[in-house]
């Protein structure tokens, strides 16, 4: 479907994994594993279903400026607004997201054809992927098959990485950068937040962003690898442009501590290797300044759905709103770019072009 004439990428969501199905195709030694796994925990999750939590999580329950520990709303309060986070969520309905989108396709596809949507990228929340914690490893695998995870001790730009950075090329996979709030593999700084969530939320995501693009440009990467696409997500798209000529000066100043590099870090930004979605709630003047200073070819359109930050149902509505970027800029936003990074979507390997 197309909405006003525009086909509609989203380029970051997600599925919050419920127990159950996973649980329906483990093996059965698997099952009796993780049910003696003492850092395996289960918490209710919607539809009847309940999530998995693993391992250490931080309260982020400090009410800033004062020692006071504070509750957030119960899900008696929320009601259908209960987004199983320890914070609110943005939705704008009703309605609201459907109880069964993390299982079930049908009533994910409704919930896209109501905010006017083709194409959902999905990815996972915080339950599965924090398994990396154990140190079972066969266990983890069992829970996922290929999920590559960061330890603290290993930074992204380390040589031990070449060999993913390449299979992705090979396989014409984009690279992409999504760091989780409270749940492990931690992103950097959680610990750091003074467990406040106010804190954690607004600087987790965007500080996991800006250090990984960086090390990954900086050690030059996408030279090595130049049909490679690498994409932050969920982290905001304000700062991507003072961030991109911050990175210019700093690779002139520091240019001892790099490999050389083909071109400036920001040149990188604007080039057909890195995408970066945006966030609905820094507006339409934000969007404009990026691609103003970055061009036309980098933002993609995303909503976090189902998740907090969503505004499900309106959040195609607000960007077709928007009358101050051009009709070509936004085509890109809403789909062309997205289609490019996400290239393998409709069979479009090497193509380059929207599909």
């Amino acid at each position: 479907m197309a909405r006003a004439g525009y086909r509609i990428f989203d380029a970051d969501t997600h599925v919050i994994e419920p127990v159950e199905p996973v649980e329906a195709y483990l093996a059965s030694a698997d099952r009796a594993k993780l049910a003696l796994e003492p850092l395996v925990r289960r918490a209710p999750a919607r539809a009847g279903m309940s999530r998995y939590v693993v391992g250490k999580r931080p309260d982020l329950n400090r009410r800033l400026g004062s020692r006071e520990r504070v509750a957030p709303p119960s899900a008696v309060t929320r009601g259908l607004k209960d987004g199983g986070t320890p914070w609110d969520v943005r939705w704008q309905g009703p309605p609201f997201p459907s109880d069964r989108v993390s299982f079930d396709p049908h009533a994910r596809v409704k919930d896209m054809d109501i905010e006017g949507v083709d194409v959902n990228m999905i990815l996972p929340s915080g339950g599965v992927p924090a398994f990396c914690g154990l140190d079972d490893v066969g266990l983890e695998l069992a829970m996922y098959g290929i999920f590559p995870i960061c330890p603290p001790e290993l930074s992204l730009d380390d040589p031990d990485w070449e060999p993913i950075w390449a299979a992705a090329q090979e396989h014409d996979l984009a690279v992409i950068i999504h760091s989780f709030t409270m749940t492990v593999p931690y992103p950097p700084g959680m610990w750091d937040t003074w467990d406040n969530v106010f804190l954690q939320r607004s600087a987790g995501h965007v500080w996991n962003a800006q250090r990984n693009m960086a090390a990954l440009i900086g050690a030059g990467v996408l030279d090595r690898y130049p049909e490679l696409r690498l994409a932050p997500l969920e982290c905001g798209h304000g700062w991507l442009a003072f961030w991109a000529a911050r990175l210019d000066e700093l690779a002139e100043m520091c240019r001892h501590a790099l490999p050389p590099l083909k071109h400036k870090p920001s040149e990188y930004v604007r080039g057909p290797q890195y995408f970066q979605s945006i966030q609905l709630h820094e507006g339409e003047l934000s969007v404009r300044q990026a691609i103003e200073a970055l061009g036309e070819d980098t933002l993609m359109f995303a909503t976090d759905f189902p998740h907090s930050e969503s505004w499900f149902p309106k959040s195609v509505e607000a960007i077709l709103g928007w009358t101050s970027i051009s009709e070509t800029a936004k085509r890109k936003l809403l789909w062309d770019n997205a289609a490019r990074c996400y290239r393998r979507y409709g069979g479009q390997r090497g193509a380059g072009t929207a599909c």
